[in-house]
């Protein structure tokens, strides 16, 4: 069997393929064993703040995550974000989180300052 490293995974532009906040949450308790994974990007499809539990709780875990894309998901708003910010309060290799096109809102831009 052959062993793959993934170092970065884009699934951005999947909402047409019914790459939801479901299918996120998934993906991210399958990634949490993953040491190798840098980047992870997800722009542009859709997802709500509900997809949010699965990426904190990968960055409350994850080692090497070192940049996460969620931009032009609109959905994601103040609780997604807090949840996020739950998730950056014990991960200290982030370095680019990029939500450009998604905002936070007061309450979550708040959450994120203070993690």
């Amino acid at each position: 069997a052959v062993n793959w490293t993934i170092t970065e995974l884009n699934l951005s532009n999947q909402a047409d393929r019914k790459f939801d906040d479901e299918a996120v949450n998934v993906l991210c308790g399958g990634l949490q064993k993953n040491e190798s994974l840098h980047t992870l990007r997800l722009g542009n499809n859709g997802l709500t703040s509900d997809c949010c539990r699965g990426l904190g709780e990968l960055l409350k875990c994850h080692p090497n995550l070192g940049k996460m894309e969620v931009y032009l998901n609109k959905q994601i708003g103040a609780a997604g974000f807090k949840l996020l910010a739950e998730g950056l309060e014990s991960n200290s290799r982030l370095r680019i989180l990029n939500f450009s096109d998604t905002s936070p809102g007061k309450e979550g831009g708040v959450a994120l300052r203070l993690s």
